[in-house]
């Protein structure tokens, strides 16, 4: 299109200096001359019509280009938030627990049953090997209506009185608690657990009633069922007293 306002413009000079030079063949020189300018001013108009075209044209395209692009931009926007729409109607997943929070108990950061029952057959496992004794002790403590102490200061003292080689645990949601004393033979975890009661007796503000169960590898059982089995009845009968108590397994139990 806008090569074809140039090509008219041109034309109509062309046209109009044929005119102004048949005019001064048959009119004189002076209308030939009026005749042939008019002709060139002709040809100058057309030619900045031409260019005026060419500029719009070049806009007209530009304009066009930024409404392309914004078109472009509102459909991928569009498309974002339909997948926004989607995902929020998906159910929610949740990510997978952390192992370490699936070990641990959250109320006291001691180990939980999981690890209590992982730790317990790999130490009996070392125990075989090596010809050496592992004591299992079950822990209760409440206050004397029976109802549960605070489990966070009797973790606190568990962390105090035993060693760190010893796996202590939080087995349920109440105090009770486990305590894995590896090389540690019948008479060794009484005197531990005895320790540890007059460590929870100096540290207590409230009375409380304390029930151990104790037992050991090999004398009271030589696999961990077993062995975990006869340490509960301990526990079991240690709670029958209703007051300070320790009971040791026996091997028929």
């Amino acid at each position: 299109m806008v090569r074809a306002h140039t090509a008219a413009g041109w034309v109509l000079g062309a046209l109009a200096a044929v005119g102004g030079g048949a005019a001064l063949a048959f009119n004189g020189a002076a209308g030939g001359a009026v005749a042939g300018g008019a002709g060139v001013v002709a040809s100058g108009v057309a030619v900045l019509a031409s260019r005026r075209a060419e500029s719009l044209e070049r806009q007209r395209v530009v304009a066009q280009a930024e409404v392309d692009a914004g078109r472009e931009a509102l459909d991928l926007s569009l498309a974002h938030v339909r997948s926004l729409e989607v995902a929020l109607e998906r159910p929610v997943r949740q990510p997978p627990p952390d192992p370490e929070q699936l070990l641990n108990d959250a109320e006291t950061g001691l180990p939980g049953r999981a690890y209590f029952a992982v730790n317990l057959d790999a130490r009996l496992e070392a125990a075989r090997r090596n010809l050496r004794p592992v004591a299992i002790v079950l822990i209760e403590i409440a206050d004397p209506s029976g109802l549960p102490a605070d489990p966070r200061f009797v973790a606190t003292t568990l962390r105090a009185t035993f060693r760190a080689a010893d796996a202590v645990c939080r087995l349920d949601g109440d105090s009770r608690f486990a305590v894995i004393l590896e090389d540690t033979a019948e008479q060794g975890a009484v005197w531990t657990v005895d320790r540890f009661r007059r460590a929870l007796t100096a540290r207590a503000t409230k009375p409380h009633v304390l029930s151990v169960g104790i037992a050991c590898y090999p004398a009271h059982g030589l696999d961990t069922e077993g062995l975990r089995r006869r340490a509960v009845d301990a526990l079991a009968a240690a709670r029958h007293w209703r007051q300070d108590r320790i009971e040791i397994a026996t091997a028929d139990a």
